[in-house]
């Protein structure tokens, strides 16, 4: 959220992507690269452009488009495997379980909130609510196992929803969906010395979908020795378009500071948390003048981050390699922000 010192416009770029089984760039372009065993991939990313308005009563009025990306999958080390021996062409080693959640989310938002004070200079409640409309979307879950060996053996069932079929290309054209989020963040000066700042994003959020595709399906690659659904051909089941409500899962931040007597030193810590994604980190922050800050943190993610703050800009970077074709954790946030 926005600091609220003072009436300002603003411009933001943010984002927050997680790769375990590859890296990010393996998990868009193909699993071609280095793997090790993982069960998430998640990002969430945002361009946002807002204003931000005091009252009389001292008080801040929240007005914001959003622009957003959202892509959360959870699945098993067995589907992982089994995903990579199908990339590459190599064999499985043993039998996998395979397991899949997808939610994903790209839409076109009003962010609209208010910052209540409930006590005074102390204890701060920003809440709002999005509207959005969705472009695209992707829900499903997939569940079953794989034969070991090189043949592509494997038995699933599927419940998938979505505007464009990405696994049996079904044809639908739906109309855009609608998706409703509740979001808080909290700002409370515990002392003099300690702060903390938090945001809840997707607190409660509901989406509709009033013609979604969707395919619910037994799926029999290569003819199984073992299956967990009958299917009269490779798959079979019914796809259509329905009404369908889905759920994104809450993204949590949260920065404790303190700030000792040496001028300008603060030192905090961070916790980042959304779904199977979280992460904590040790910062230090140092301000060089008026105007200027610095700030720098090592994070359990492996990430270290590095940024910059001035009176109207602000840039903050984590990586967890500098090789960005090896990158499995990055975080990305840039702010212009301008009073009048």
């Amino acid at each position: 959220m926005p600091s609220a010192n003072a009436d300002e416009l603003y411009s933001d770029t943010k984002l927050v992507a997680s790769s375990a089984a590859v890296s990010l760039r393996d998990m868009i372009h193909g699993w071609d690269g280095g793997f090790q065993d993982g069960e998430y991939a998640y990002a969430d990313a945002r361009q946002r452009l807002g204003v931000l308005v005091g009252d009389p009563q001292g008080s801040h009025w929240l007005l914001e488009w959003q622009r957003r990306w959202h892509y959360d999958l959870s699945f098993s080390k067995g589907m992982a495997r089994y995903y990579r021996a199908s990339e590459t062409g190599e064999a499985l080693q043993q039998d996998e379980s395979l397991r899949l959640d997808i939610r994903a989310i790209t839409a076109t938002g009003l962010n609209f909130g208010k910052q209540f004070e409930l006590t005074e200079q102390s204890l701060k409640l920003t809440p709002s609510v999005t509207v959005y409309r969705a472009d695209s979307w992707q829900f499903g879950h997939l569940n079953g196992w794989a034969a070991a060996g090189s043949s592509g053996s494997a038995s699933a069932t599927l419940d998938y929803h979505f505007n464009e079929d990405k696994l049996l290309e079904y044809q639908v054209d739906p109309a855009a969906g609608w998706g409703l989020s509740f979001n808080l963040g909290v700002d409370w000066q515990i002392a003099e010395q300690w702060r903390l700042r938090g945001q809840i994003d997707d607190l409660w959020n509901l989406w509709r979908m009033e013609d979604s595709g969707y395919t619910d399906a037994c799926i029999n690659f290569d003819s199984p020795s073992q299956s967990v659904c009958t299917s009269s051909a490779t798959a079979s089941g019914k796809s259509g378009q329905e009404v369908f409500y889905g759920r994104l899962r809450p993204a949590t931040e949260i920065n404790l500071s303190w700030t000792p007597q040496l001028k300008g030193l603060q030192l905090g810590i961070n916790l980042y948390h959304q779904g199977d994604y979280s992460r904590v980190g040790a910062t230090v922050r140092q301000q060089l003048a008026d105007s200027w800050s610095v700030h720098s943190g090592i994070y359990s993610s492996r990430q270290l981050g590095a940024g910059v703050g001035w009176k109207y800009l602000a840039l903050d970077l984590k990586l967890d390699d500098y090789r960005m074709a090896n990158v499995r954790d990055a975080d990305f946030n840039l702010r212009l922000a301008l009073p009048f």
